[in-house]
């Protein structure tokens, strides 16, 4: 439902799998990441990004749903105060904790984002992530190109 109904992500960026739960606090969900050689033609599939471009965006991705869901309003990334990699590499399948943080309002969602593997350790890390919310953005919902079956998140 996500992806069908709320974002306007591409293909590249479906990457969240399944919300696992959610609440007014945050979220937990599974996703994977991506390769270079799925953007940039010519790069060798084996390599790995730094920073995952699509993985980043999962963040204020998430932002948006939460958003969505409990204030009827969609979100947008405004800043990141610190983006911080853990690991030289992320598993084909992981989670992500979307946590909110004290001084959220009504047009703003302010939350640190945790990608973790299955043993619930820090691989990177979003802190201060800050997104704007307005009913206005409600508009672009419904949009994403290539939502699939098994991306429609519940």
């Amino acid at each position: 439902m996500a992806y069908s109904d709320w974002l306007f992500h591409g293909p590249r960026f479906q990457l969240i799998e399944r919300i696992n739960g959610m609440s007014e606090t945050g979220s937990a969900s599974t996703m994977m990441h991506t390769r270079p050689s799925e953007w940039i033609t010519g790069a060798d599939p084996a390599r790995q990004w730094l920073f995952d471009p699509g993985v980043v965006d999962v963040g204020p991705q998430m932002g948006l749903i939460w958003a969505r869901h409990y204030r009827g309003k969609s979100a947008l990334p405004a800043r990141f105060e610190r983006v911080v990699r853990y690991a030289d590499g992320l598993p084909e399948q992981f989670e992500m904790h979307f946590e909110m943080r004290p001084g959220s309002a009504d047009y703003k969602v302010l939350a640190d984002v945790y990608y973790c593997d299955k043993k619930g350790r820090v691989l990177l890390a979003i802190e201060g992530m800050e997104c704007i919310a307005s009913e206005e953005l409600n508009r672009l919902g419904g949009t994403a190109p290539g939502a699939s079956e098994t991306k429609k998140l519940a």
